[in-house]
């Protein structure tokens, strides 16, 4: 065998692991599902399962993070339609999060499963969220808030982002699957959202706002 055809052969096994836990996650919860399981749902031996992933929270995490490329690949494009108003572009990346765990119900039933077994929701935030923290550092940094700041803020916000969109989703009985991210999901947890996201922002800014105002005041009293 080839070195490409090995490759592909790996890649192929390794998709194939991801499908299956998916698979076995939805039906079987977290708790329930064992590496075997997913093995077995592969159609692979149970050895191979440790070749591509340490464990059954490496492999979680692996699906969490396709999911985190696709929500960011959606939310991004939204956020520049929505132009340069901040509340306007805030709620226009809210409603495509929000449209995105609705879609994605099952991985999030069993991963809040996994949240309450001992992984934090802050933990789960900052740390497996790389693409939402590039996009909200980015995004904040054009809002005009300073670099100290804005780290603290992006670990928050994304800690507040999903503990509500969680809730949402667990409080919300199955239903059709919505045609348009405003058939999502309840309109108050957009508003606690933007509610929440532009009061930060905007008292941030316009500390700095202060502080510039000040210092020009103070700068122009020393030169007189």
């Amino acid at each position: 065998m080839s070195a490409n055809a090995r490759t592909l052969q790996k890649q192929e096994t390794r998709r194939a692991l991801l499908d299956a836990a998916r698979a076995c996650f939805a039906e079987k919860g977290w708790a329930g599902t064992v590496v075997g399981d997913i093995a077995r749902a592969a159609g692979v031996a149970h050895g191979t399962f440790y070749v591509h992933f340490a464990d059954k929270d490496a492999i979680a995490d692996a699906l969490l993070a396709e999911i985190n490329v696709g929500l960011a690949a959606r939310v991004a494009p939204a956020i520049e339609r929505a132009g340069d108003d901040l509340e306007g572009r805030v709620r226009a990346a809210a409603r495509m999060f929000l449209a995105e765990l609705a879609r994605e119900r099952a991985f999030v039933r069993w991963y809040a499963e996994r949240l309450a077994g001992g992984v934090h929701v802050d933990a789960l935030a900052s740390g497996v969220n790389p693409q939402a923290q590039v996009l909200l550092d980015a995004w904040l940094e054009r809002a005009g808030v300073g670099a100290e700041r804005r780290s603290l803020l992006v670990h928050g916000l994304l800690a507040l982002w999903l503990r509500v969109g969680l809730r949402t989703v667990l409080s919300t009985p199955p239903s059709t699957p919505p045609s348009t991210p405003d058939e999502a999901h309840p309109r108050a947890a957009e508003d606690v959202i933007v509610a929440a996201t532009v009061g930060a922002v905007s008292a941030l800014t316009e500390r700095k706002r202060s502080n510039n105002r000040s210092s020009k005041a103070s700068s122009m009293r020393r030169s007189s």
